[in-house]
């Protein structure tokens, strides 16, 4: 499925994407085609269908990268919380690339990107 992100805000310079309160980013289940370097503001991720406990991430982040490492899909949805801008990064780049590591970096990798993807620190436990 192809998430077209022309509904995004006002286009910036740069590739970059201002967007407005309660705009979507990303969808649980829906490939991942771009990662997004926030910029300014801060994003809710909804894990897991949960509307009660989402985690709010702030600016500077990178968002869908452990999604995109761990299963390709993204987990959660998305939503701009406030203004907020953001960069998208096409992410098949870095999907081929990571294609040609040999499987225990891609295992290794993965395990981490799923670790902060849930908010559980690799350098803190």
């Amino acid at each position: 499925m192809h998430v077209d992100l022309s509904h995004l805000g006002v286009a910036l310079g740069g590739g970059r994407v201002r967007l407005l309160h309660g705009e979507v980013l990303a969808l649980p289940g829906v490939a991942v085609e771009h990662l997004f370097l926030l910029r300014r503001g801060s994003v809710l991720a909804f894990d897991g269908g949960d509307a009660r406990q989402p985690r709010i991430i702030a600016a500077p982040a990178v968002l869908g990268l452990g999604d995109l490492m761990s299963e390709g899909r993204w987990r959660c949805l998305a939503v701009a919380h406030g203004p907020a801008e953001v960069q998208p990064l096409i992410a098949t780049a870095l999907g081929r690339r990571m294609a040609t590591l040999p499987e225990g970096h891609r295992r290794l990798l993965a395990d981490l990107a799923a670790e902060i993807a849930s908010g559980v620190s690799p350098v803190n436990r």
